[in-house]
């Protein structure tokens, strides 16, 4: 709303309306880290993701340290799956649909989001008309690889490479809002997604991300959302909301992320 044109009381008035909170800002910065900042206090929170930077791996091995961690090679031959059948969307900066690792979910060469699975929000959480698929930050396609990336390096990055995958870009170029995260996850549920993934989040607890999690999972999709990455012993929103599975990051060592 414009607060220039009427103020929050007016609007809290109206019939239906339940609640009021700022449209805070969300970012990816350098190192990595999503920022958090609201508006009315100016305090700002902040919280790891994943490095866009990859450890170094052998070439010879198969599978990155992380997938080891996690058993999903054992997982894939003992329930014969790498995703198959699923649909997963990835809410983040982008991605480049030419890294050979990736594929996005491919429906119609005659739409304007070919492969498909793609769409771009703006600030008040609409989706943009005609947007093609890109990554204006490196995190998205990096964070895609996690969750679909396949093997054509030689190694396997991702934890489910025959899944159906999609991309919302929620934090162009780093920077978003809670309301373009949130039109986002409303084009995953839309759009039959089984997984919304999403690398981002505000160190403590926040409220505000409680009904959108369970708006999805009412509607059978499962929320996976960063822990916060700040280093042991922190947790972040909305990975802390009770309905959403919570995913940390661990290091080579198998220990907590730094």
């Amino acid at each position: 709303m414009d607060t220039d044109t009427t103020s929050y009381k007016k609007l809290s008035s109206i019939r239906g309306v339940e609640r009021i909170h700022a449209n805070f800002e969300v970012k990816v910065n350098a190192n990595g880290a999503v920022k958090q900042t609201d508006e009315k206090s100016g305090e700002i929170a902040q919280a790891d993701t994943v490095s866009s930077e990859s450890p170094s791996q052998p070439a010879s091995d198969p599978y990155t340290y992380g997938l080891e961690q996690i058993n999903a090679p054992e997982t894939w031959s003992e329930f014969g799956t790498q995703g198959q059948g699923s649909r997963i969307a990835v809410l983040d900066t982008g991605i480049d649909v030419d890294h050979p690792d990736l594929d996005l979910r491919n429906e119609d060469p005659g739409n304007s989001t070919y492969p498909g699975g793609w769409a771009e929000f703006d600030s008040s959480g609409n989706q943009v008309a005609d947007s093609e698929p890109r990554d204006t930050d490196s995190h998205g396609t990096h964070v895609s690889g996690t969750v679909a990336g396949g093997d054509a390096s030689g190694t396997a990055i991702g934890v489910a490479p025959e899944t159906e995958l999609m991309h919302g870009l929620v934090l162009p170029s780093g920077f978003g809002t809670f309301a373009q995260i949130v039109g986002g996850m409303e084009w995953a549920v839309e759009n039959d997604a089984d997984v919304i993934s999403m690398s981002l989040g505000s160190v403590g607890y926040d409220d505000s991300w409680t009904q959108p999690v369970r708006n999805a999972e009412d509607m059978g999709v499962l929320v996976v959302a960063a822990s916060g990455n700040s280093e042991e012993g922190t947790s972040g929103s909305p990975g802390n909301v009770y309905d959403s599975l919570s995913v940390g990051a661990s290091n080579s060592s198998m220990g907590i992320a730094d």
